[in-house]
């Protein structure tokens, strides 16, 4: 995915000089994630990631909200805006002032871009998105127009969340690189005076935590099925001759290639002793 990704931001008239890839798997000590250059694309590559991940496992969305820039990605999660879209919007949205103001400008950037890749289209979903811009569901275009309204005005996450929990009971992933929004969300499910089985959260990944050993897919509710079972249509093994995959033991060894001849009066030397210790053995 991120050589797709790395597809669309090289189309664009001035396109990074980094790889998405190379940018994330940067060590500590070098690493831009945190730059204002980095941080958006790269944010918005790993939620988009997860996204395609749990619709890989069956685990697809029945409404999304984001906070601010994660709105890029719960616009792709719900379908409303392709995978080119939600990444260039996150790339330019580092200088968002030039860009974003100018409506015309940016709708020729996606213009010129999408056309020249192969892109896969956006996800198929069904998902209601309620926008952190209006508080309420969004069933409008994401143009330029919205994306300049989502970088200007107040974040109403919390509006929208509450108008989301209105709905029904949901259990909330939270998508992105750290569990940022437990502590509103928890907030908000308090202020509603809801119970945690109506609006239940857990984060997809933690800051400095094993994201398998936290995942929490398996538990009710997600509707995945994870009965084990055959799997019939792998391929043959495919066996390699080039190298003789044999360990012979050391005594084996020793008696089949033994340094010295037999003496007269001492016989042959005992396979497995040591150097400083040795043992013969001869019959008269």
């Amino acid at each position: 995915m991120d050589s797709v990704l790395d597809s669309v931001l090289a189309a664009l008239s001035h396109p990074p000089s980094w790889t998405i890839a190379g940018a994330l798997r940067q060590p500590k000590e070098t690493s831009q994630i945190g730059a204002v250059t980095h941080s958006q694309p790269l944010c918005t590559t790993v939620q988009i990631g997860l996204v395609k991940l749990l619709s890989s496992w069956g685990i697809n969305p029945r409404a999304v909200v984001g906070h601010s820039s994660g709105e890029m990605t719960a616009a792709f999660a719900s379908g409303k805006i392709t995978l080119a879209e939600a990444i260039i919007a996150a790339y330019h949205r580092r200088y968002a002032v030039g860009v974003l103001t100018h409506g015309g400008k940016y709708q020729s950037l996606v213009a010129n871009a999408i056309p020249k890749l192969d892109v896969s289209p956006s996800m198929v979903s069904d998902a209601t998105l309620y926008s952190s811009v209006t508080g309420y569901s969004h069933h409008g275009p994401f143009d330029a127009a919205y994306w300049r309204a989502n970088l200007e005005s107040p974040v109403l996450f919390v509006d929208a969340l509450s108008e989301l929990a209105r709905g029904g009971k949901y259990t909330l992933i939270e998508l992105g690189p750290h569990s940022a929004l437990e502590l509103p969300i928890k907030q908000t499910r308090a202020h509603l005076k809801l119970e945690e089985a109506s609006l239940s959260y857990f984060a997809a990944l933690r800051r400095g935590k094993d994201s398998v050993d936290k995942s929490k897919v398996n538990d009710p509710g997600f509707g995945k099925e994870w009965t084990p079972s055959v799997v019939a249509n792998l391929p043959p093994y495919c066996w390699a001759y080039d190298s003789i995959l044999w360990n012979e033991g050391r005594l084996s060894l020793e008696f089949y290639n033994r340094e010295f001849e037999s003496h007269e009066l001492l016989g042959s030397k005992v396979p497995g002793g040591s150097d400083t210790d040795g043992n013969w053995r001869n019959l008269l």
